[in-house]
């Protein structure tokens, strides 16, 4: 928020320490047309990547073994 006494220089003023209500959140300042000091608040969703990871994890758990051990293959031998 912008105070009449502040003086307009269109960079954006640094944005106060974000107490514990907001930590996790980033806060993006930026000049509107008009000039005033406007912020927005930038959110990463994380349960998709947590998706992901935990799928990726049970994937290599269960191939993990099978590397190791490996799998018997009756390959065809050739003429030469």
């Amino acid at each position: 928020m912008r105070t009449a006494s502040a003086p307009r220089t269109g960079l954006a003023a640094a944005a106060p320490l974000p107490g514990p209500e907001m930590r996790g959140r980033l806060n993006v300042a930026f000049t509107s047309s008009n000039g005033h000091t406007r912020s927005s608040l930038a959110e990463i969703n994380v349960t998709p990547l947590v998706d992901v990871v935990l799928v990726l994890l049970v994937i290599f758990m269960i191939t993990a073994p099978v590397l190791q051990s490996g799998i018997e293959v009756n390959v065809p031998k050739t003429r030469r």
